[in-house]
């Protein structure tokens, strides 16, 4: 898939996701090929998302899949806290 072609559908996964359309945000991420899903804008997308509809242990495994990077020790902090909460009721 050639840059363009994914920055499309980035900007369309966005565009819904920005309008709480979560799961046609999800939806439009499915056209990427699945040697393009390793990529970091990719996964950042999927991150987002599963945060947002508290997919807490599927952002976790994405968050943590980052590393570090982009802020996703953050992320993965609060999805422990949010299963750790979880767990405790």
């Amino acid at each position: 898939m050639d840059k363009e072609a994914l920055e499309k559908i980035l900007n369309a996964s966005d565009g819904f996701a920005e309008l709480g359309l979560y799961d046609d945000a999800w939806e439009a991420l499915q056209e990427i090929p699945a040697e393009e899903l390793d990529q970091i804008e990719v996964i950042l997308r999927r991150v987002r998302i599963l945060v947002a509809i508290e997919s807490w242990e599927l952002a976790l495994v994405a968050a943590t899949s980052l590393g570090d990077a982009h802020g996703m020790a953050e992320v993965t902090k609060i999805c422990i806290e949010r299963l750790a909460g979880r767990k405790s009721d």
